[in-house]
């Protein structure tokens, strides 16, 4: 279905990104394309100081997989930006 990254058919597979160092290209620029960046965090203090404190400020996209009424969830709603909050599913806008 996805197949191997191809330059001449403009092809890239679906890719998942973990622990990327904060400096990195991947997570100080916009990210178009099937890819996913995941990072951990220790609080959700520590995840909104992080999000806002990024060149970006505010993303096109954030996608959140955890309770629905959980607290980190409402508190990255309230105290971050961004163009979608996602919640427990995945979005394609392509």
């Amino acid at each position: 279905m996805f197949g191997e990254a191809s330059a001449s058919e403009r092809l890239f597979p679906p890719t998942i990104l973990e622990k990327c160092a904060s400096n990195s290209r991947i997570m100080n620029e916009p990210v178009i394309g099937p890819i996913l960046v995941l990072q951990e965090y220790e609080t959700s203090e520590d995840l909104c100081k992080y999000i806002n404190d990024r060149k970006l400020k505010g993303s096109m996209a954030q996608y959140f997989f955890g309770p629905e009424n959980s607290d980190t969830a409402k508190m990255l709603m309230q105290k971050t930006s961004t163009g979608a909050f996602i919640m427990n599913d995945t979005f394609m806008p392509f």
